[in-house]
């Protein structure tokens, strides 16, 4: 599958960094940021940064990285810009994976498996057994705190979640 990178330009004061913004919520995309001036770590009301409350837990990429008494060339920056794009699509085979094997398992059966493993634990959700991924989820579901969709869009996001902790402990 081929990667795709959405690529935002125009003039100064022309909305990009909005829309930037926009266009990560809705693709569950990262933003790197292209402005020479924004790459040094300060002079932020000089250049006009995006704050952290701005970034809405967007993750921004070459961003007040390099300190005001440093030089950055464009090479600089083509070297970290590619090696960004090379982690964001090893990233997003990774999410696309946990995703597929989510389903996967439900397929397999994995809600009647938790919901017999509930029953066979009195019900009680503070089991360690009931901790496992999946299960804190799907006994929500069957206590009617979520929805279906929602029960699966929960599990992807914790196997993500558990799988970035993973791999940093690697």
């Amino acid at each position: 599958m081929q990667k795709k990178v959405i690529l935002i330009v125009g003039p100064t004061g022309s909305g990009k960094t909005d829309l930037s913004i926009k266009m990560a919520q809705r693709f569950n995309g990262e933003c790197i940021n292209a402005d020479a001036t924004q790459i040094f770590n300060g002079l932020n009301l000089a250049t006009n940064k995006i704050t952290p409350s701005e970034q809405v837990g967007i993750l921004h990429h070459l961003l007040s990285t390099i300190d005001l008494n440093e030089n950055y060339s464009i090479k600089m920056y083509q070297q970290e810009g590619r090696k960004i794009l090379a982690q964001l699509p090893d990233k997003t085979e990774l999410h696309q994976y946990l995703s597929e094997r989510v389903l996967r398992l439900t397929e397999r059966g994995l809600f009647a498996e938790i919901e017999a493993a509930y029953k066979y634990c009195n019900y009680d959700s503070a089991k360690q057994s009931m901790k496992i991924i999946g299960c804190p989820e799907i006994i929500r579901y069957l206590k009617g705190e979520l929805s279906y969709d929602a029960t699966l869009a929960t599990m992807v996001q914790t196997n993500k979640i558990y799988a970035k902790k993973t791999n940093n402990m690697i």
